[in-house]
């Protein structure tokens, strides 16, 4: 009854004592249709667990493809890593092998562009300044007096003695006007000049092998450190590129995870839910069972009473006549109704139809 009061708790105060057969029949039909309903209900969950599933073993292929695609892509960007950081370290160390060569070669560098320098100050001074003053082609006094101290500054640059550095004011007259000892300072200014050039075109030439080594040198490591730059910022890019890759597939895979875990709750939610339709089956099915019981116990409540009823109902024996045989023959027929009443009162007490 328990079983069946679980289903059906207002049957509790209508059937403690069992159910006719009539109402039993519609308390079964309506757990029947109960169920029915229930198991139609199972069945659709069953169908969609179906559906659940295979949408979970979708969601776990999708995440594990999502998660060879990451592993792949880190793979790749670790590689990305280590080509960037050995272009960064060949860029490092070609930058500090041309630092070196620069600094080994500065003072030489330095030098040559000084005697390039001064052979450029000489060639003013001997095609320029000295000509004009030598042929007094000045205009102004001013363009005068500058030449004048432009050619006294470069002998004096140069070395020369200091009579025919102070020889060069006479120069400062007409050209007519010029004595003996002009002639010969300017003869001799114009041997010092051209000494002088001679001097820093030898020294040129002698330092040409080694500059034009130099600056092959130079030339060449300058160009490795464009290409080491080259390769480093081509580098950067494609690490940058995989990296924003390892970034997308990062989030799709997220993406794939939290898809799986829904589906996998789906899947259990769906599960949880055929477990109680069947659960309930299984309860209305005992339900039915009860009712059965219920059913029986009526009946052999019912003809428990109608035997009652009929052994009540039944007239008392007639008193025995006075003896008018012989004595034994007298207690045989006094004994016979005693019997009689012991198997009748024996057939009610039965606990066989007490049962029934």
């Amino acid at each position: 009854m328990e079983k069946l009061f679980a289903v059906m708790p207002e049957l509790q105060s209508v059937c403690a004592d069992g159910l006719a057969e009539e109402v039993g029949e519609q308390i079964k039909n309506q757990l029947k249709e109960m169920s029915w309903k229930c198991a139609e209900e199972a069945a659709a969950v069953q169908t969609q667990l179906a559906t659940r599933k295979q949408q979970k073993e979708q969601a776990e292929l999708t995440m594990e493809k999502a998660k060879t695609a990451e592993r792949e892509i880190c793979v790749d960007l670790e590689n990305k890593v280590n080509a960037l950081l050995k272009a960064q370290e060949e860029l490092t160390s070609v930058q500090k092998e041309q630092q070196i060569l620069t600094d080994a070669s500065r003072d030489e560098m330095l030098l040559g562009d000084e005697l390039r320098e001064f052979k450029e100050a000489n060639r003013l001074i001997t095609e320029e300044v000295f000509p004009c003053l030598l042929n007094g082609a000045w205009t102004e006094e001013e363009e005068k007096v500058e030449k004048l101290q432009g050619l006294k500054d470069y002998l004096n640059s140069i070395g020369t003695e200091k009579t025919l550095v102070a020889a060069v004011d006479g120069f400062g007259t007409c050209p007519a006007q010029r004595g003996e000892f002009d002639q010969m300072s300017i003869q001799c200014i114009e041997e010092e000049l051209t000494q002088k050039r001679q001097q820093l075109e030898e020294q040129l030439l002698a330092r040409q092998p080694a500059e034009k080594r130099r600056e092959a040198e130079l030339t060449g490591i300058q160009a490795l450190v464009e290409i080491c730059a080259q390769n480093h910022r081509r580098a950067e890019v494609e690490h940058g590129q995989v990296d924003v890759q390892v970034k997308e597939k990062t989030q799709s895979t997220r993406g794939h995870k939290l898809r799986l875990g829904k589906a996998a709750k789906a899947l259990e939610q769906c599960l949880e839910q055929l477990k109680s339709h069947e659960s309930e089956v299984a309860k209305l099915q005992e339900a039915m069972a009860a009712v059965d019981e219920l059913v029986e116990k009526a009946k052999c409540r019912a003809a428990t009473e109608t035997a009652a009823a009929a052994e009540a109902a039944e007239p008392a024996p007639a008193a025995p006549a006075a003896p008018t045989t012989p004595e034994k023959f007298v207690e045989t027929v006094s004994e016979e109704p005693s019997m009689k009443r012991a198997r009748r009162e024996s057939q009610v007490a039965s606990p066989a139809r007490i049962r029934c």
